[in-house]
């Protein structure tokens, strides 16, 4: 009997296809439906879309959930409805000073409010935001807070007069950050009007450009990544084989809780628990105590 596959497979998406897209060609790469990925890249995006295959799909969370980088430029002058490329211009304004695009980026650092664009996969009303945008609905999201860890200028095209026409950026975010939103802000900010007119994520999670393959190369060579890869940037301790027997059954023994030390809430704290050196399971700590979030069958093993 064929193995069925288990594991992550870092994707290295080109502009063009939308994450669903991208899911649906790897189910057939793989001959399985229990294909996800570990967090949305817009269809003119580029970079990593890690992919979970088989069980590790109960991984996705921890990908969907963790910190990514970016290399994102915008163009001033114009700002759009969807706040890149794709979207038709709704505001026109004079290009900005080099020192007004710098004040701009560091004024996005730390704990920034921001309003998802009407263009995205959230919902509302019951539906996807980007339909009812496109249907001509009137569209307005709750604003949320996220974390803007890093925000730096790495490039600067020049337009008439000293003025800036184009500015290169690197971004490290928390989960829910819309790149497109935080350009238009930044251009904004500037004084001035903008979009993003190219989008590179650089990383997901433990996950970066060097480790990822373009679709026709994992067609060429269907392999995964083993399941604790997605949990590279978590703590893993290994266990013994009768922690392990428990643990496979659902328990989770005092002794292997003592050994975890504080419980700590969080996805951010949860531990990966081996066993001959692959994921057994996942811990995490729950109201003062240790749980199992996650225990995987023997094929993962």
């Amino acid at each position: 009997m064929t193995a069925k596959p288990v594991g992550v497979v870092p994707i290295l998406k080109l502009p063009g296809p939308t994450s669903h897209d991208v899911v649906a060609r790897a189910r057939k790469i793989f001959g399985t439906r229990e294909v996800g990925h570990g967090g949305t890249l817009d269809p003119a995006a580029a970079g990593v879309l890690p992919l979970l295959v088989g069980s590790a799909t109960r991984l996705a969370r921890y990908l969907l959930l963790g910190d990514k980088a970016y290399r994102f430029t915008v163009t001033f002058g114009a700002e759009t409805d969807t706040g890149d490329q794709e979207g038709s211009v709704v505001r026109r304004a004079p290009l900005p000073p080099p020192e007004a695009v710098e004040a701009a980026a560091a004024s996005l650092t730390g704990r920034v409010r921001q309003r998802p664009p009407a263009h995205s996969a959230l919902h509302a009303s019951g539906r996807r935001a980007h339909r009812l945008a496109r249907a001509g609905r009137d569209v307005e999201l709750a604003e949320r807070e996220v974390e803007v860890a890093r925000l730096a200028v790495v490039g600067l095209e020049p337009g008439p007069e000293g003025r800036v026409r184009r500015a290169s950026f690197d971004l490290v975010c928390s989960h829910g950050t819309y790149v497109r939103t935080l350009g238009v802000d930044l251009a904004r900010r500037a004084g001035t009007a903008g979009h993003v007119s190219a989008l590179l994520r650089t990383r997901t999670g433990p996950f970066s450009l060097a480790s990822a393959r373009t679709l026709a190369e994992v067609a060429a060579e269907p392999s995964c990544l083993p399941p604790e890869a997605a949990l590279a940037d978590h703590r893993q301790l290994a266990l013994a084989r009768h922690e392990a027997m428990a643990v496979r059954h659902g328990r989770l023994l005092p002794a292997l809780a003592v050994r975890l030390g504080a419980p700590r809430p969080g996805l951010a704290h949860d531990v990966g628990l081996l066993w001959a050196g692959r994921l057994l399971a996942v811990a995490g700590g729950d109201g003062g105590r240790w749980r199992l979030r996650a225990v995987f069958p023997a094929e993962t093993t």
